[in-house]
């Protein structure tokens, strides 16, 4: 046994995040934790690393407490960790930023640190020059930078947190493969993970946390056939199907079935609203669209449309440019090249704030919530530039209607929140504003599947009630299924849009998606 983590308690003011959770590792395998969002999870990941104090219990590492250690010098007797958002520092080159793990970490001859960051980067297979700058990257080589560097500190244990999401399914393969390689070295480690296809590939053993308790631990096969994970995980409505599905003779076969009820493709979804309703004038007109990251250019002539109480997906593999356009469209980056017109008024050049006073209100990705400050707060901040407080309550009261959670934790501070509830802050917030446009950016990230299907399901209800939307999302089946039309984008390129009904049954998205080489895009598109 390599750690050993005995009735650990964790508070937030008056919200127990883990309650009296108890959970040994053996040397030398994976142990995986899942569970619903807001479960604890990270919340454990941050306590074994040091980064929070517990109120009770203790952590012990190779025998020794290591509880009231401070991050560093617990990540120096060799436990590292990676976090769900990549953070590297952007202006360091690939190579720089491994150095940091090198440097930080166990501590070595200053003669070999170079070394070791070479060879962590080769051991991930980088894909790039090491002289890449860090801010250059896509969500997959984040990921594979963020291994090299927590390799670099030499771990005998290593915590990895979300480490697949964000990836296509090939990256997600690649990065299974490469969490095994890693356990083959001797280290240790313990994956915390929604995706449940890279847990029963990769993990030995399993531990499902709910609301900060520990509801199961063991191995994989047996953890997946126990009715209570599929109804913390998954949710009631699942819960039958999943006892149907356990209930014949063939119990080897449970853990595959289970997978593939949490995996992306079998996940139920709101029927799609794509020839159920009639769209007005044109809303959002981007032509031929130019942007660019100081050298390197991301967007080449982008050119897309929403028109007034649409619902537009933008998709593609990673890196192919959907957060820049988004970027463009809302000011955040300015274009190189091109126009974008907004409600009949052209706004590229224009600063974010002018956007979004007309109306315009954009989803980032990595939320930028303020955590300090409660959910009411938060969604104040929403509304600034308006005026009407009977209008602003009004809408307010609309959020707490759509996400009835937030409306529970109003004066819960937003950084306590779990990832789901803080994707929904970030939407509710954006429509704080009232928005004649929402632009929302990955709003399933990292999140489990039962918050997936409400945070869909919110969102077809805002299109439903008028708010045209523009998406970007990596689950290519939702996306495909809930909106009307979409687009595909390619290294910076438009190459194929079209009715999302049919770019459903379309194999070029498919492979665009995954990353297969083609030739042309099937005919039919507009």
């Amino acid at each position: 046994m390599i750690l050993d983590v005995q009735g650990i308690t964790k508070k937030f003011g008056g919200l127990v995040a883990l309650d009296n959770v108890t959970l040994s590792v053996d040397r030398g395998s994976i142990q995986g934790i899942i569970g619903p969002n807001g479960a604890g999870k990270t919340t454990l990941m941050n306590v074994i690393a040091g980064t929070y104090r517990p109120e009770g219990g203790h952590v012990s590492f190779r025998d020794e407490d290591i509880t009231d250690w401070n991050a560093d010098q617990i990540c120096r007797a060799g436990v590292a960790r990676t976090f769900q958002i990549s953070q590297p520092f952007p202006k360091l080159t690939v190579l720089e930023n491994v150095m940091v793990g090198a440097t930080f970490g166990n501590v070595v001859p200053q003669r070999y640190r170079l070394a070791l960051a070479r060879e962590a980067l080769a051991f991930t297979d980088f894909p790039l020059s090491e002289d890449t700058l860090a801010q250059d990257l896509n969500a997959g080589q984040l990921k594979r930078l963020d291994l090299a560097r927590v390799l670099a500190t030499g771990p005998d244990l290593l915590l990895v947190d979300e480490i697949a999401a964000g990836l296509t399914p090939g990256e997600v393969a690649e990065m299974a493969a490469l969490l095994l390689r890693v356990r083959d070295l001797g280290i240790t480690l313990i994956v915390v993970e929604h995706l449940m296809p890279l847990i029963t590939k990769v993990c030995d053993r399993v531990a499902v946390l709910s609301y900060g308790v520990l509801i199961a631990d063991g191995p994989c096969g047996e953890v997946m056939r126990d009715p209570k994970v599929a109804d913390a995980y998954l949710g009631e409505e699942y819960q039958a199907a999943s006892e149907s599905d356990m209930s014949g003779t063939e119990v080897i076969h449970a853990p595959q079935v289970m997978a593939a009820r949490l995996s992306e493709e079998h996940r139920t979804v709101p029927a799609s609203v794509a020839t159920s309703r009639a769209v007005g004038n044109t809303m959002l007109k981007v032509e031929n669209l130019q942007s660019r990251y100081e050298h390197l250019q991301v967007l080449f002539d982008v050119s897309l449309n929403a028109a007034e109480g649409e619902f537009v997906a933008l998709l593609g593999p990673n890196g192919a440019g959907k957060t820049t356009t988004l970027k463009t469209i809302i000011g955040l980056v300015q274009p190189w090249g091109g126009l974008v017109t907004f409600d009949g008024q052209r706004i590229d050049g224009m600063s974010e704030d002018r956007i979004s006073r007309l109306g315009l209100s954009y989803i980032p990705e990595d939320l930028h919530l303020f955590p300090q400050m409660t959910v009411y707060e938060n969604l104040l901040l929403g509304s600034y530039c308006r005026k009407d407080e009977r209008e602003i309550n009004r809408t307010l009261d609309f959020v707490f209607d759509l996400f009835p959670v937030l409306a529970e934790r109003r004066k819960q501070a937003a950084g306590t929140l779990s990832g789901g509830e803080r994707k929904m802050l970030a939407i509710g917030r954006g429509l704080m504003s009232n928005p004649k446009l929402l632009m929302v950016d990955e709003p399933s990230l990292g999140l489990a599947p039962i918050l997936v299907e409400a945070v869909f399901e919110a969102l077809v209800k805002l299109n439903e009630s008028g708010l045209t939307i523009l998406l970007v999302e990596q689950n290519l089946r939702k996306s495909l299924q809930i909106t009307d039309r979409a687009y595909v984008l390619e290294q910076g390129q438009i190459t194929l849009s079209g009715l999302s009904t049919e770019l459903m049954k379309s194999e070029y998205v498919t492979e665009a998606y995954l990353g297969i080489e083609h030739k042309t895009a099937s005919e039919g598109s507009d």
